[in-house]
């Protein structure tokens, strides 16, 4: 399914214009422009290494598979924006420096196709402009998560069990939608969430809860989902102008409009790890749900 390189909506496969912005739907090939740059970086000789991504507008689709540290493509149509790679110590940097709001034309391309190895534990801070973000960073031994993203649709899942223990996932969002699934496979201790304008999505499934976890989400305007497996022991405090939504096995335990205290039923009596979430909205709405 295509999405428009500007907003970040999916659209239709047969679609010429986005239906949100009407930005054309296509743009310059960069392959037929011969701006094409192959990724091929191998791990720092440290145990523990660092990864950082600076990029423009983009389409960006990061996953697990690759026997080195990273590889793939960076396809681009504006000369100013051939990436750079290079290694500083324990960390590899894969940026674009010139000026990113610079375009030869509108709208640009600039897609970002990339690999990333299991070997060692690793840090990942990426920085992306307006766009569309998919990060599959399940199986990957992430220790710290630190993603930053202006308008679009940026989705990140942990579809299997990150071997390592992740002490912050960090992800601040612009305007449009964000969605984290699988959370419990993060296996992270602390989890932030800000976002400006729009959807936040928050899908607690996975394995299992590995050790006590604290997640704060703070939004301007927009709606927020939070769904938790069944039987997960959570806990919700929800402040602001916000109305809130509870079903299956969440319920309201305490305060009332503005500042109230939501959980699961398997909160109180549970002897093992809990969720604690703070909530701390602007204008919106707030689902709190459970699922199988």
């Amino acid at each position: 399914m295509p999405y428009c390189v500007k907003c970040g909506k999916e659209l239709a496969d047969d679609a010429r214009f986005c239906s949100q912005c009407g930005t054309p739907v296509g743009g310059y090939d960069a392959s037929a422009q011969g701006l094409v740059d192959k990724i091929d970086v191998n791990y720092p000789e440290a145990e523990s290494v660092g990864l950082v991504m600076i990029m423009g507008a983009s389409s960006m689709e990061i996953g697990p598979g690759s026997e080195k540290f990273v590889e793939g493509t960076i396809e681009y149509d504006t000369p100013e924006w051939k990436p750079f790679v290079s290694t500083l110590g324990n960390t590899v940097r894969i940026e674009q420096t010139q000026d990113l709001h610079t375009y030869m034309h509108y709208p640009p391309l600039n897609r970002w196709n990339l690999k990333l190895g299991d070997t060692k534990p690793f840090s990942i801070e990426l920085s992306a402009g307006v766009g569309r973000a998919n990060l599959n960073l399940g199986k990957l031994p992430i220790t710290h998560l630190f993603v930053e993203t202006g308008a679009g649709d940026n989705r990140i899942s942990f579809k299997e069990p990150n071997p390592s223990t992740m002490k912050n996932l960090e992800v601040r969002a612009g305007a449009g939608e964000l969605s984290l699934s699988n959370l419990l496979n993060a296996n992270f201790e602390k989890m932030r969430i800000k976002g400006a304008v729009g959807s936040i999505e928050l899908d607690f499934a996975g394995e299992k809860l590995q050790r006590n976890a604290y997640v704060y989400v703070g939004s301007g305007v927009g709606g927020v989902t939070v769904t938790m497996g069944t039987g997960i022991p959570a806990r919700a405090r929800v402040r602001g102008l916000t109305g809130v939504r509870s079903y299956g096995g969440f319920f309201r335990s305490g305060g009332g409009f503005g500042d109230s205290e939501y959980q699961t039923e398997a909160y109180m009596s549970a002897t093992g790890p809990k969720i604690e979430l703070e909530l701390d909205l602007g204008v919106g709405g707030v689902t709190l749900r459970t699922s199988p």
